[in-house]
Formats: structure tokens, C-alpha cells, sequence
């Protein structure tokens, strides 16, 4: 499972799902600077704690944030079979089967194409031991370990995915 640490500073340039892979690809892995994405009035879901979003691929301007999460993780989800990501404020960085299987029937995959998804599960401070853990259980439900990417030292205490599958603060 590939981990990357957010840069200190503040992006400029969009960072995709495979920006986020590919860079965690290379070693010694660099930071990447995420960006702040556009929010627009009426047009930004605002997560709390156990609180899930769609984000419809498209023109359409939408932002589902994860707000307010110290030591809780942004679980962005996508999949090469579907036009819709799904954002997940998980606490503490636990996902139960159940949050687990409302972000697949919102990003329209059944079991079977588990292997069409991508996570970028994201959170402030550096891996340890619990948020590994969490991960596994992701794997556990089918995802393969290649597809999750693991980011580390958010200091922002927040994080998104815009409209554009693009992933920032």
C-alpha cells in the first residue's frame, strides 16, 4: 500500500487520484502540495464525523470536505467503472462494513468490481499503528492494497474531492 506525505504548503496545480499514485510510486516519495479547491455557495458538502458525500465527475461545480478532522481521516473513493466519487469523514479513521458498503452502492460498484476502486484515505500526523489497521479492514473488504493510498501529515485538519476527482484541501 503506497504512502505519501503531504507537503507544508499550499498547492497551486490540481492533484488527481493518479498524480496522488504516481507520486507515491516514486522513491523516495516526495510531498505532494494539495491545493485549496473552489467552493461555490450551495455547491460545498460539509462532512462531520461519519458523514459521506457523492461528488458527480462533471461541470457541475461540488466539493464534498471533510472538516474539522484531527485525528479523524478523509476516505476519498473512486472507481474506473463509475463517473462518481464518494467522500467519508471516518472517526478516528475507522470504517465499518457498513460505511464501507454505503460509499460502493453510492459510487454504483458491486462486489464484483471491487477492483475498479481507488482510495486516497487521508489524514493529519503520520501513519501509525490504528490507522494501518484501518486500512487492512479496507483491504479486507475486497479493495486491493495497490489501490489505497495512504496520506499522511494533512495540516490543514481538512480535505476534499472536487467535481473533477480532484483531491485538496
Amino acid at each position: 500500500m503506497p504512502i505519501i506525505a503531504a507537503a507544508r504548503n499550499i498547492g497551486q496545480k490540481p492533484v488527481t487520484f493518479s498524480s496522488v499514485f504516481h507520486a507515491a510510486s516514486i522513491v523516495p516519495p516526495a510531498g505532494i502540495a494539495f491545493p485549496y479547491l473552489h467552493r461555490t455557495a450551495g455547491r460545498t458538502k460539509l462532512l462531520n464525523t461519519n458523514e459521506g458525500a457523492t461528488v458527480a465527475l462533471g461541470p457541475d461545480e461540488e466539493v464534498a470536505l471533510a472538516y474539522g478532522a484531527m485525528t479523524c481521516v478523509a476516505v476519498c473513493y473512486f472507481s474506473s467503472s463509475s463517473t462518481t466519487g464518494y467522500v467519508f469523514h471516518a472517526n478516528a479513521g475507522a470504517v465499518s462494513p457498513a460505511y464501507f458498503q454505503e460509499a460502493m452502492t453510492a459510487i454504483g460498484v458491486a462486489p464484483a468490481q471491487y477492483n475498479t476502486v481507488y482510495i486516497a484515505y487521508a489524514h493529519n500526523g503520520p501513519a501509525d499503528p490504528d490507522y494501518q489497521r484501518d486500512i487492512a479492514n479496507l483491504v479486507g473488504q475486497g479493495i486491493p492494497a495497490n489501490q489505497i493510498v495512504e496520506i499522511t501529515d494533512l495540516f490543514q485538519g481538512q480535505f476534499a474531492m472536487n467535481n473533477n476527482l480532484e483531491l485538496g484541501y
